[in-house]
């Protein structure tokens, strides 16, 4: 019962485990190298490319492109570190672990010159994805809940900044500023269709930007900060079959561009192939040889002959 050998006292019903001690040499508990290489979670490279970072059987390691090597950051064989995101500095390194207990942010320098530090506290959720804001002063996740939170790195303030009614929200990503927060969310609980809403660090204040009726996710900031690109569905254009009496809807999405500004051109303006006139050759007298005068004076003359 419960992986144990109990006794049943039959006179008073109660069992009770049996303790039993099988001693041997302990090999499998001996600290030992084992690669991880078949055990890579997630994988990213640093700012310039200099150095790859992963996670990879419950650690955080950075590997040389070239020369150097292999520096595990975490060591922390009791703990699960995951989902690694580099500082556009390209000086420290955030992930999520649960060393404390609880699934929390932490931040350790790229070069393991320190422990890691813990930026979180009060997990109750598995989290996601740690994503740095472009001037590093930001630090944006997700848990299973539905909830997206943005750390301040200066004072390790931590802002939900939405609470999803329904379904997790994974594809938040920061503006080239790092002013914005692009995510998709379904804001009503009666409908399986996500809109696309922007996080605003000036005011923090949530403002829905695509419309209710489409379903739209993945947003994709435009690096001049002039587009917010996401994957709608909206072309609704049923294939019929020709075997059943049914039809499918399979080419419904496409990739969409919002302008973020008045002032911003449209990606593709309407073009037209137009006609090119050509003007008609020149039917004067002027340039005409002397073969072709002589040629009208005939035929005139022979109008005049049949009383023209």
């Amino acid at each position: 019962m419960d992986g144990e050998l109990q006794i049943l006292d039959t006179r008073n019903g109660k069992a009770a485990p049996i303790s039993i001690t099988v001693p041997d040499d302990g090999l499998a508990r001996r600290p030992s190298r084992i690669s991880a290489a078949n055990n890579i979670e997630s994988y990213e490279l640093s700012p310039k490319g200099e150095r790859a970072l992963f996670s990879a059987r419950g650690d955080i390691f950075t590997a040389p492109i070239e020369k150097g090597p292999t520096r595990n950051l975490t060591h922390s064989s009791g703990a699960h570190d995951k989902w690694p995101s580099w500082s556009p500095d390209g000086s420290q390194i955030a992930f999520i672990s649960d060393m404390s207990g609880e699934e929390e942010l932490y931040v350790v320098p790229q070069d393991g010159s320190k422990p890691p530090t813990q930026i979180t506290t009060g997990g109750s959720a598995m989290r996601y994805q740690p994503d740095w804001s472009a001037d590093g002063k930001y630090i944006a996740f997700s848990d299973k809940d539905g909830k997206v939170f943005v750390v301040t790195l200066a004072d390790k303030k931590m802002t939900e900044i939405v609470d999803a009614p329904r379904n997790q929200i994974r594809d938040y990503v920061w503006s080239p500023s790092g002013s914005y927060l692009a995510f998709s969310c379904r804001v009503r609980t009666e409908t399986a269709s996500a809109q696309i809403h922007i996080w605003s660090a000036a005011d923090g204040k949530v403002h829905r930007v695509t419309d209710q009726m489409f379903n739209a996710q993945n947003p994709a900031w435009d690096p001049t900060g002039s587009y917010l690109y996401f994957i709608s569905t909206r072309e609704f254009a049923p294939q019929i079959s020709t075997v059943e009496f049914n039809y499918a809807t399979n080419r419904d999405s496409y990739i969409y561009a919002m302008a973020l500004r008045k002032d911003v051109k449209h990606p593709f303006p309407p073009e037209s192939d137009e006609v090119a006139m050509t003007r008609p050759k020149d039917e004067s007298g002027a340039g005409r040889t002397k073969e072709g005068r002589r040629g009208r004076k005939t035929a005139t003359a022979t109008a005049k002959a049949y009383g023209d």
